[in-house]
């Protein structure tokens, strides 16, 4: 798929060219009140392309293939839960099916559950396969506040695949949340 839609665009601008060179024939055989009509008819079909041909491409980039994962959970000097109650620890993630191109959001809740007051710090580590950490980004919304002993906070982690993902239909890594203080 990535040659033909190559292809594709390498042609683009000799074929735009091409097409406005016959248009500026045409326009120089026409007057001047004909000529804004057929320029403006060129300028709304060429827009028009441009969008469905720029609409298919990121169609077909972004939506070509889902694919299965899992994660494991490791917390050091906090705990990671599920609930605002601190009553269900994660232990381990089902991110689903991840979309290339899009983003996957989980929200847990994190305690410090040390005697002093700590800045927490994400990690990733144990891809399967190997090269899956190039094509994912693991990301989340905790800012660095520090949080005292038995504080809890809210946090979302967010894992995107690549757009340009290919030949990995399932893997698996570990999430590592490590408070120090």
């Amino acid at each position: 798929m990535r040659s033909s839609l190559s292809r594709i665009l390498e042609r683009f601008p000799a074929r735009l060219s091409k097409a406005l060179n016959r248009i500026s024939l045409f326009l120089s055989f026409v007057g001047e009140r004909r000529r804004k009509v057929v320029v403006m008819l060129v300028v709304l079909v060429t827009v028009a392309s441009c969008l469905f041909l720029f609409n298919s491409i990121l169609g077909q980039l972004v939506f070509r293939s889902s694919f299965s994962s899992r994660g494991t959970m490791k917390a050091f000097g906090v705990g990671v839960y599920w609930d605002t109650n601190c009553s269900v620890p994660v232990s381990s993630i089902d991110w689903g099916l991840v979309d290339p191109g899009l983003a996957s959001n989980l929200t847990f809740y994190i305690r410090n559950e040390g005697n002093y007051a700590v800045t927490l710090f994400l990690g990733a580590e144990n891809w399967n396969p190997e090269n899956a950490s190039d094509h994912f980004a693991l990301k989340w919304d905790y800012v660095g506040q520090i949080i005292v002993p038995d504080e809890t906070v809210r946090v979302t982690l967010s894992l995107l695949a690549s757009a340009d993902i290919e030949d990995i239909t399932d893997f698996s890594f570990d999430v590592i949340i490590s408070g120090t203080g």
